[in-house]
């Protein structure tokens, strides 16, 4: 339903926590209590809303669909998720490993 216009707010989300923001998802906070902490992730309700989640949506239908959102950005690599549910900013790539001294000359 208009994923495509999101695409504004889904890069307020990802600054959020390129911006050294972090959210921790606890699996048993009440519906009303975790969407108050998703909320203050910068953009994530915005982009609800393009996506056709409003503010009259049943809290718990709103937590799923920006756990949805979250995930779906995890999955692009755009943000990381720790194995203990928390949100956080992307890791850096790794960088090649230089040549060892004795290795072949790098070519310019």
């Amino acid at each position: 339903m208009g994923g495509e216009t999101a695409e504004e707010e889904l890069a307020e989300v990802v600054d959020y926590f390129d911006r050294g923001g972090v959210l921790q998802l606890g699996d048993t906070a009440a519906a009303v209590t975790a969407l108050e902490g998703l909320l203050g992730v910068s953009g994530l309700d915005a982009a609800l809303r393009k996506l056709g989640v409003g503010a009259d949506a049943a809290p718990g239908e709103r937590v799923a669909a920006c756990e949805l959102v979250l995930e779906a950005l995890a999955a692009e690599r755009r943000i990381s998720r720790s194995l203990s549910g928390s949100f956080r900013r992307r890791r850096a790539p790794k960088r090649p490993t230089p040549p060892s001294a004795g290795g072949p000359p790098l070519q310019a």
